[in-house]
Parts: structure tokens; sequence; C-alpha cells
């Protein structure tokens, strides 16, 4: 059945439009606004005030102009609203609250068990409630991101071996648990499409660009943005790299990591070299960076090969951990495997999962708080 526009539908439209657009400039004027979206003078009037009525746009005095009268500078508020990003990886959780323009406000971090239980469940909500407790504005909402192949549209974790998921897991239970402690809606994601989602905004990419972004961890993992959209894959399965195969007789099943995340993921290299966990900053174990090249340069330049991407971020522990030497490397052997050069960067920002989740919490919460 089609759906009929209505009025409502249009004022929402509006508002979102003009708020994009304040967003992405930092600072907009009325008639700038009415070039740029195509809404006429008086509609721009209406729904302007409504924003700046509601503190999301501030009135900052006069614009300079060479003819006719000058315009108000209407300056966009990022801490109008927040929203709290939480990323379990495994063996860490990380949180944060973080504002409309993706600034982190607060944060924080805690070991974890590798395991998505009751104690875990428990951990989050009382994360969330200390870091809303300090929120400074209205929170709209908690993006959750975690390990595995993630069904966001059911709440389903459909497999993730690293923290004993082997069967599908229906997380709208557990979901509804934590709305219920916090008070706030609960949005589920896949941890690195999480990441990815925070690249992608933090760099402030248009809308017709790409980016690949690879987290190497306690898994291995890819989040993918085509067009400026984030790729899930028909059954979820896009960017699981951890399942990326190089020898022929190894058995894939979603009953324990993939090939290339037992060579390379963090517990692997505990296996094959020896180091302290407080090596961060410290020397690297001899021959593990070649090692990590040699496995991981291959797949990630096949994949920006095939998909034809520019823009490669590398992040996660291992970086964290072991640093320039492993990146550099990377690098290295990364431009040599392609085919047309593709830029390979580091994170532009600390907490890109962080403000990923939050992010992703913003675009299922926005149109109903603006209206």
């Amino acid at each position: 059945m089609k759906h009929s526009i209505t009025a409502p539908d249009i004022k929402s439209r509006n508002l979102r439009s003009i708020f994009e657009l304040a967003r992405r400039q930092g600072e907009v004027q009325r008639p700038e606004i009415s070039r740029e979206t195509g809404l006429t003078p008086p509609t721009v009037m209406k729904a302007a005030q409504q924003l700046v009525d509601r503190k999301i746009l501030i009135e900052s005095g006069e614009a300079e102009t060479a003819l006719g009268r000058r315009p108000v500078r209407l300056v966009f508020n990022p801490s109008a609203a927040l929203a709290v990003g939480v990323v379990f990886e495994g063996e860490d959780m990380h949180a944060g609250l973080v504002d409309l323009a993706g600034g982190v406000l607060r944060s924080m971090r805690m070991p974890m068990r590798h395991a998505f239980n009751q104690e875990t469940v428990a951990a989050i909500s009382d994360c969330v409630r200390r870091l809303v407790a300090s929120a400074p504005a209205p929170v709209l909402g908690v993006g959750l991101g975690v390990p595995g192949v993630v069904d966001a549209a059911r709440g389903c974790i459909e497999f993730a071996p690293l923290i004993g998921i082997t069967e599908p897991c229906d997380c709208t239970g557990i979901c509804r648990e934590i709305e219920q402690e916090t008070g706030l809606p609960v949005f589920l994601e896949n941890d690195v499409n999480a990441m990815a989602s925070g690249e992608f905004f933090i760099r402030r990419l248009d809308a017709e660009e790409d980016l690949l972004y690879v987290s190497v961890g306690t898994g291995i993992g890819a989040g993918i943005l085509l067009n400026g959209r984030l790729r899930r894959g028909a059954r979820n399965l896009a960017g699981e790299l951890g399942y990326a195969v190089s020898h022929a007789g190894f058995p894939v099943d979603r009953n324990r990591p993939g090939w290339l995340e037992s060579q390379i993921g963090m517990e692997a290299l505990k296996r094959h070299f020896t180091w302290t966990d407080g090596v961060e900053g410290g020397a690297v174990p001899d021959g593990l960076v070649g090692y990590v090249g040699e496995h991981l340069a291959p797949v990630v330049a096949n994949m920006a090969n095939q998909l034809d991407i520019r823009l490669v971020v590398l992040g996660g522990l291992a970086f964290d951990v072991f640093g320039k030497p492993l990146f550099e490397d990377l690098v290295r052997r990364i431009d040599r495997l392609s085919l047309e050069a593709c830029s390979v960067e580091p994170p532009a920002c600390e907490e890109p999962g962080i403000i990923g989740a939050a992010v992703l919490a913003f675009e299922q919460r926005l149109d109903a708080w603006l209206a």
C-alpha cells in the first residue's frame, strides 16, 4: 500500500534538512538555508525559528553583507542533545557520552570477560546510568556495538564464537532489560560497523564517498561504507574478514573463529609470540610485524581492489599495542599490492566505535526528537 505524504511528514523533512545543513556547516543564515535546501523563505523562517526556540540553533549576531539587510547568523549547537555509544569487544568495553557533532564529552573503559551474559548486561547498564547522570542535555538513546555477525534490524547476534555465541542469539530481551534499567532505547550493531560509521561521520565525508575500516583486535573485522551507506550484506556477513581463507584445508564454520582470525587475532598472536600485556609503546616482539603484514595486507588490498575503495582506515587494539611499526609495515605492503593507489590512514579520532554507536542511535531517534 502506497504511503501518502502528510503535513507532519513534510514538517519533519524540512526540519531534518535544515538540521543536517547546519550540522554539516556549523553556521548558517536563513537566506542560505533557502538557497541550499530549496525551501521557501516563509518555510525556512518558521522551521528555523523552531530550532532556535529549542536551542538547536543559536542566534549569534549579524553576518557581514555587501548589500541589503544583514542576515542573522545561526550557529549549530552540538550539545542540544546527546547519545551514549557502547562498544563491547570481548575482552574490554568502552562507552561514552557523545554530542550531535561527534564530540565525546565523557568516556569510560573497563576490562571484561569473553562472554555476552548477565554480567555484561549489568556492566553496560551501569555504564549507561553513570554517563546519563552526568549529561547536561537530553540523551536520545544508546547505540551498542558487539562482536560477531549482527542482524541489526532484528536485534540478533547470528553467531560470535569469540564471545561464546554459536547459534542465533535474540538480543531484544537483553536490549529491553537495558532500556528498563536506563530508560533509554537501545540499538544493536556490529562493533566494527560502528567504528566505520564513527570514522565516516568524524571525517565529514560526503554521501557519495566510500570507506573501508579494518579492525585488528580480539577479532578481525571490517566495516564497509559505499556511497555513504553502511553495507551489511544479505546475511549480515559483509566485512567478516576474520573468515578470509588462505589455507584450502581449513574448515570454515560458525562454531569457531575463521582462518585469518585464528592466525592474527590478539589471542593467536599471544600463542605465536611472547609479550606482556603492558607492552603498549614498548618493544614489538621480533617477527610479529612481518607475520601480521604477510597475513593481513593481501586480504585488505584484495578488498580495496575489488570494491575500488580509495580510503582504508586501520584501527583496533593491535595498533594501540604495537603502534607505528605495525601500521607503517601494513601501509607499505598494501600499497605494493594495490592496483590503484589508495590512502591507508590511522583513525581520525580516539574512539570511533563509541562515536559510531552513538551516531547510529541518533539516526534512529533524530526525526522523532526534532518533531
